[in-house]
Formats: C-alpha cells, sequence, structure tokens
C-alpha cells in the first residue's frame, strides 16, 4: 500500500513564520548601570528573512529630561543641540514598531539592554553579540565594527559604509548588526 506523506508548508508561506528580524538600537544619556539614564535616539532596519535583504530604516530623538553624561556623549556623540536642530519624534516608540509583525523577531547587539529600554512587545528576541560570539568564537572581538572588518562586510558589493557611519549612533549600528546578521545565516546554511 503507497502512503502519501503529508509535507509541511514552505517556511515563508506559514503566517506563523518570522517575515523579518527587526534589529534596532538605542543611545542614552548615560551608561547602562546608571538608573538614570534616558533614551535620546532610535533607530532600526530590517532583514527579510525571505530575500535576505536590508530595508526599513528609520531614526528618531527623544529630548531628555536631564543632561547627557560625558561618558555617553564620547560614545554617541549626540548633543542637545543636535536633538533640538533635528527635532523630537513624534511618537519613536511607536515609529520604531511600524511595519514589524507580531511574529516578526527583534534583534539587538546588546540585547538585554535594549530590553530594558523596550520588550518588544511579547516578540523574540535575539541577541546579535551571542549569536556572533557562538557563530564567529575565534574572532579578535565581537562589537559590530570588529565584525565588520574581520569579515570583511565593507567589500561586500550592497554594503554602503557610508550607511554606517558614524558606528555608535542608533541608526547605523543596526545596518552593521543586520549584515552581520545576514552573514551568520550564509555561515550557517
Amino acid at each position: 500500500m503507497n502512503q502519501q506523506t503529508e509535507t509541511s508548508a514552505p517556511l515563508f508561506g506559514d503566517p506563523n513564520q518570522p517575515k523579518n528580524v527587526r534589529v534596532w538600537d538605542c543611545e542614552t544619556t548615560g551608561m547602562a548601570e546608571d538608573p538614570k539614564t534616558e533614551t535620546i535616539e532610535l533607530g532600526r532596519y530590517d532583514l527579510d528573512l525571505e530575500t535576505n535583504t536590508i530595508g526599513n530604516p528609520w531614526r528618531g530623538f527623544i529630548r531628555p529630561k536631564g543632561p547627557i553624561r560625558p561618558e555617553a556623549l564620547a560614545i554617541h556623540h549626540i548633543t542637545l543641540a543636535e536633538i533640538e536642530a533635528e527635532g523630537e519624534a513624534e511618537r519613536p516608540r511607536g515609529q520604531l514598531w511600524e511595519g514589524c509583525g507580531q511574529g516578526d523577531i527583534v534583534a539587538a547587539h546588546n540585547a538585554k539592554f535594549e530590553k530594558e529600554i523596550h520588550s518588544g512587545n511579547g516578540r523574540a528576541w535575539i541577541c546579535t553579540y551571542k549569536g556572533a560570539r557562538a557563530v564567529w568564537p575565534y574572532a579578535p572581538g565581537h562589537s559590530n565594527q570588529v565584525l565588520r572588518y574581520w569579515l570583511g562586510i565593507d567589500d561586500q558589493p550592497d554594503f554602503q559604509g557610508d550607511e554606517a557611519m558614524p558606528p555608535h549612533r542608533a541608526l547605523r549600528a543596526p545596518v552593521s548588526a543586520t549584515k552581520l546578521n545576514a552573514n551568520k545565516a550564509t555561515a550557517l546554511s
């Protein structure tokens, strides 16, 4: 007797499967351990899991109530004058999640810190730092920028290096992290 077996639906035909990885970052007025730290910049890109393409960029500023500490300024160089000149985003946290399906995955290079800023509204999380350590354990470092240069991402034809500069900004860090995620997917396949 010849039995037919059911085949499962393809990954991207299943409405319950994630379609994108929303890679996001934020910049703050202080360091992670400071309880008075405020978010001053949010940024995001999406990695389309079907096409392995990067798109849907967005960035927005949030005016802080307190000062920006010198330690934070030394990392991201965002000043109150820049926030004033650019203008504050109208609904920064709402815009951060626009176009992100409930089944999509959220990623950040230090997911533990970003989760404290926003929970992701129940979405699954990927810590790209931990992922990088697992995929490339012998890399000389696991920050976005070390991996960017170690893997030669700037030499890849579809990478626009100017979009990743300056590196410690909420819109710029996800460019490198998103491209790294695409490289991880290739390395693991």
